[in-house]
C-alpha cells in the first residue's frame, strides 16, 4: 500500500493550544457542582444500574475476587459477561482509588471533556483553525444528545471522534502508530458497554475513508478497514465471547420483537426540538404537567429516551449552509461536506424508526434485532453536524472575506430566518388561536404553561439568531478577528442554557443516606432473597418542591426496580431492564406475575425469596407482615416475611421428573408442592425415590461471589438444591471430584448426593472467559507484529 507523503502531524503541539484548554476549563466549570460542590449526578440509569454495579466492582476487587459473578441481580448472574457493567473498562480504576461518589462524578465529566478533546483534535488535524475547532467541539459535547447520554450510556461517546482522528491520520500517513491507536480506541468503545455505538462508529469511519480524498483506492481502504475491525473484535474477545454466551441464555437470543425494538423512535413532531430548547417541556421537574411532550413520545415511560435533541438555530443553520455550500477554498472539500450532510440526514431519518415507511426492512437485517430503539442512531449524526457547522462558520467568518467566494446569499438567508423567527414568536405571543392550534397539532392539548414555555423557547431562538445576524452583517461590512469569538460565545451560551434541563444534580446525601426500609430488609432477609412487586405506574407524590430528585429518592426509599442491590440486597424476579437475564428465570417471573398469591408464593419460595414487598395487603398462610412502609407517595406498601421460603442451599429427598417446561410449572404451582422438601427436575434425569430422610445438615464453609463451599451431612440419598439460576460456567466438586449439575425447579440448580458426609465446592470460571482471554492475547500479539507500513 502506498501512502501520500505528508508532513507529520504533531498532536503534542495541538495539546498546547489555549482553545483546547478553554474546553477543558469550560467542562470543569459547567459541571463544577458535582466535581467540587459536594453534589452528584443521579438521574435515571445512573443510579438504577450504573452506580450500584460500580460499587459491586469495588467490593469484588477489594475482596480479591475477579469481577465474574454478580450475586445480587436476578438471583445471581454473570457480571463480566453483562457488557453493561463495563467490567474491563479502564476508568474503573477511578473507583478503586477514589471514594465511590467522587469517582462516579469524575468518570462522567472526564468522558464529556474527552468528547470535546477528540473533536477538537480531529478538526485541527483536518485543518480547521483553532476557534472553529473549538466550535465543533462545543457542539459535539454540549448538544442535547451528548448531554443526554450521561444518564444512559456516555462512556461510548468520546471514542467516536478519537477513532475518526486516528483512522484519518493512518489513511493520510500510513504510520503504524495511527493504526494501532485506531484499534485501541475501537477496543475501548467495545468495552465501554454500548454495543450499538460500535457498528455506528465503524460504518462512519469506513464511509469517511471512502469519501475523503485520500490517495488510497476504495479497495485498499476497505481491506485495511476489515483488518482493523478484525483486530478490534479479536482483542475484545475477552468481553465479546462471554457476552455472547450470556445473550444466548437470555431473551436476546431470539432477538427483540419489532414493537419493542421500535419503542423509542424519533417522532417527526419532535424535530422542532432540534431548534427550540425545551420544546417538549421540562425534564427536570416532578410534575407531569411540566413535561407536555409525553404525547409525542407515546411510550410506557414518562420521559423520552434522550431527554434532549437540541442543537439550536445557530448550529442547524450553519450545518445546512456548510453542507450545501460550493466554496472551493473551505477546509473540507465540497464532496466531503456533501457526504457529511447526507450521512447526517440518513441517520436522522433512520432514527425515526416506526414512523419511517418500510422501516421493517431495516429491522430484518441480520443481528439488527439484537439491539433496541432506533433513536440511538442519532449518535451517527452528531459529529457530521459539528463538522459541517464549523465548516460554515469558517467559510463565512474567516478574516479574508474575499477568498470565500460567497455572495450575499447567506446574509439574505440570515435576515429571512430572523424575520421568520420573529414572525413566529410575535404570532405565538399575540394570537391565542394560532398558539392553541400549534399546541394541539404537536401535543394534542393546550394549556397556559405550555404556551408560556413555547413562548420562551421561540423568544430565545429569536434572540440567539438576532445576535448572529448582527455579528455577521457587521462582519460583511468590516471584518475583525474577534467576530468568530463572539460567534463561539453565542454558541456556548445557547447550548449551555438549554443543557441545564438535562442533567440535574443533587446533594450526595441522596446516595449516602440509607433508607429505613433497606435497614429493615438487611436485618430480616436471613440469607434469602428479596422480591418487590412493581407499583402502579401512576402515583401521587408528596414532595417539598417540584425537583425531579424527589421522585428518584422515592425510588430509593421503596427499593424500586434494581435499587435494593445498592444496599447489597439480593433481588430476584424483577423487571429485566436490559433483556440479559436468564431466559428461563424470566419465564418463571412471568408466571409469578400472572398467578394469584396462593400459587405465586410457591414459585417465590422455590427462588429462596424470604422477603416480599408489595402494594397489596395479602393474608395467606406463610406470609407474616413485618412492616407497613409509609413513603412519600400516595401508596402504602407492605413488607412480608415468607415463612415457606426454601433456603438458598438446601437438601431434599423427594424429586419429581417433569417431561416439559409446562409440566414442571404445573407441578411447582400444585398446592402439595413444597420446595423445602421436594425438587422438580428436567426429563433427562433419572428419578431417585429415596425414603423419607429428616436427618441432614448443610453448613456454609465459604460463600463468595465466585466461589462457595458447604459441608453436607445426609443420612440418605437426595439432592442438594441451590436457588441460584442455572448458568454454564459453574464447576461443582463433591469431595474433590467434579460433578455435573442439573436444571431444577425450572430455572435453578441441583446435584445428586449419595448418603454420607460431603464437601461440596462451587467455582465460577466459564470457558467463555478463558477462551475470550486466550483469543484476546493472540490478537494483541498480532497487532504488535503488524509491520510499520501495511501492505495489502
Amino acid at each position: 500500500m502506498s501512502f501520500p507523503e505528508t508532513q507529520r502531524v504533531s498532536l503534542r503541539s495541538l495539546l498546547r493550544e489555549k482553545e483546547l484548554w478553554i474546553l477543558v476549563a469550560l467542562g470543569c466549570l459547567y459541571f463544577g457542582r458535582p466535581l467540587f460542590g459536594g453534589e452528584t449526578f443521579f438521574f435515571r440509569d445512573l443510579y438504577l444500574r450504573f452506580l450500584p454495579q460500580k460499587q459491586l466492582f469495588v467490593d469484588l476487587v477489594k475482596a480479591g475476587q475477579l469481577p465474574l459473578w454478580d450475586p445480587y441481580v436476578q438471583g445471581g448472574q454473570p457480571y463480566l459477561a453483562d457488557i453493561n457493567n463495563l467490567s474491563l473498562y479502564p476508568s474503573n480504576a477511578l473507583y478503586i482509588f477514589l471514594p465511590l461518589l467522587t469517582a462516579f462524578n469524575w468518570d462522567i465529566v472526564l468522558h464529556l471533556i474527552l468528547c470535546a478533546i477528540g473533536v477538537y483534535l480531529f478538526a485541527r488535524v483536518l485543518g480547521f483553525p483553532p476557534i472553529y475547532s473549538l466550535m465543533a467541539a462545543v457542539i459535539y459535547e454540549y448538544c442535547g444528545f451528548t448531554l443526554s447520554v450521561p444518564n444512559l450510556w456516555l462512556l461510548a461517546t468520546p471514542h467516536l471522534p478519537f477513532l475518526f482522528l486516528f483512522w484519518h491520520l493512518f489513511l493520510l500517513e500510513g504510520r503504524k502508530r495511527w493504526f494501532v491507536s485506531s484499534v485501541i480506541v475501537g477496543v475501548m468503545q467495545v468495552l465501554s458497554g454500548r454495543p450499538e455505538m460500535v457498528p455506528i462508529t465503524l460504518l462512519s469511519v469506513l464511509c469517511w475513508g471512502a469519501f475523503f480524498p485520500f490517495s488510497l483506492t476504495l479497495r485498499r481502504t476497505l481491506a485495511v478497514w476489515l483488518l482493523m475491525v478484525l483486530l478490534i473484535a479479536g482483542i475484545s474477545a475477552v468481553q465479546i465471547i462471554p457476552t455472547a454466551e450470556m445473550a444466548l441464555q437470555s431473551s436476546r437470543a431470539s432477538g427483540t420483537g419489532y414493537a419493542s425494538f421500535t419503542t423509542y423512535s424519533l417522532n417527526p413532531k419532535r424535530l422542532p426540538e432540534m431548534v427550540f430548547s425545551g420544546f417538549l417541556g421540562r425534564t427536570d421537574a416532578l410534575s407531569e404537567s411540566d413535561f407536555w411532550g409525553r404525547e409525542v413520545e407515546s411510550v410506557e415511560f414518562p420521559l423520552p429516551y434522550f431527554l434532549s435533541i437540541y442543537f439550536g438555530i445557530l448550529t442547524i443553520t450553519l450545518a445546512i449552509a456548510g453542507g450545501i455550500s460550493n466554496e472551493a477554498t473551505a477546509v473540507l472539500p465540497a464532496r466531503v461536506r456533501r457526504f457529511l450532510l447526507a450521512f447526517l440526514l440518513v441517520f436522522v431519518f433512520l432514527s425515526m424508526g416506526r414512523f419511517v415507511p418500510f422501516f421493517e426492512l431495516f429491522y430484518s437485517i441480520p443481528f439488527v434485532r439484537w439491539f433496541r430503539y432506533p433513536v440511538k442512531l442519532l449518535a451517527g449524526a452528531i459529529l457530521p453536524m459539528a463538522l459541517l457547522a464549523a465548516s460554515a462558520a469558517e467559510i463565512h467568518f474567516r478574516a479574508d472575506r474575499s477568498a470565500t467566494g460567497h455572495s450575499r446569499k447567506f446574509l439574505i438567508a440570515a435576515w429571512v430566518i430572523l424575520l421568520a423567527l420573529g414572525g413566529l414568536t410575535f404570532t405565538f405571543f399575540n394570537s391565542v388561536k394560532f398558539a392553541n392550534g400549534f399546541q394541539f397539532f404537536f401535543f394534542s392539548k393546550s394549556a397556559e404553561n405550555i404556551r408560556q414555555g413555547l413562548q420562551q423557547s421561540f423568544f430565545l431562538a429569536f434572540v440567539i439568531w438576532l445576535l448572529v445576524t448582527f455579528v455577521y452583517h457587521y462582519h460583511k461590512i468590516k471584518s475583525r478577528s474577534w467576530q468568530p469569538w463572539i460567534l463561539a460565545c453565542v454558541l456556548i451560551v445557547d447550548l449551555l442554557i438549554a443543557g441545564k434541563l438535562v442533567n440535574p444534580f443533587t446533594s450526595r446525601e441522596f446516595f449516602t443516606k440509607t433508607p429505613n426500609l433497606a435497614l429493615i430488609v438487611q436485618k430480616a432477609i436471613h440469607g434469602g432473597k428479596f422480591f418487590r412487586e412493581e407499583s402502579p405506574a401512576v402515583l401521587s407524590m408528596r414532595a417539598p418542591s417540584n425537583d425531579i430528585v424527589w421522585e428518584h429518592r422515592f425510588g430509593l426509599e421503596v427499593l424500586n426496580l434494581y435499587l435494593a442491590t445498592f444496599y447489597r440486597i439480593p433481588i430476584i424476579f424483577h423487571r429485566d431492564m436490559n433483556s440479559m437475564a436468564q431466559r428461563r428465570l424470566m419465564e418463571l417471573k412471568a408466571a409469578v406475575d400472572s398467578l394469584p398469591w396462593e400459587r405465586r408464593l410457591q414459585l417465590l419460595s422455590a427462588g429462596a425469596v424470604s422477603l416480599i414487598l408489595t402494594p397489596q395487603e395479602v393474608s395467606i398462610p406463610g406470609l407474616r407482615l413485618l412492616a407497613k412502609v409509609h413513603n412519600p407517595s400516595s401508596q402504602l406498601l407492605y413488607l412480608y416475611q415468607n415463612e415457606k421460603a426454601a433456603p438458598r442451599i438446601g437438601f431434599v429427598t423427594q424429586a419429581t421428573v417433569a417431561n416439559s417446561d409446562s409440566e414442571a410449572l404445573k407441578v411447582m404451582i400444585d398446592p402439595n408442592y413444597d420446595p423445602r422438601r421436594s425438587v422438580v427436575l428436567e426429563s433427562n434425569v433419572s428419578k431417585s425415590t429415596p425414603g423419607v430422610c429428616e436427618n441432614f445438615n448443610v453448613n456454609k464453609k465459604e460463600f463468595k461471589p465466585n466461589s462457595s463451599s458447604f459441608l453436607v451431612r445426609n443420612d440418605c440419598d437426595g439432592y442438594l438444591v441451590l436457588a441460584e439460576p442455572y448458568y454454564s460456567g459453574w464447576n461443582v466438586y463433591v469431595d474433590g471430584r467434579k460433578t455435573s449439575t442439573v436444571k431444577a425447579n425450572y430455572a435453578f440448580t441441583a446435584l445428586h448426593l449419595k448418603a454420607g458426609n460431603h464437601l461440596v465446592q462451587r467455582r465460577y470460571m466459564p470457558l467463555s472467559v478463558i477462551l475470550g482471554g486466550i483469543t484476546s492475547a493472540i490478537f494483541i500479539l498480532l497487532l504488535w507484529w503488524i509491520p510499520v507500513r501495511l501492505q495489502v
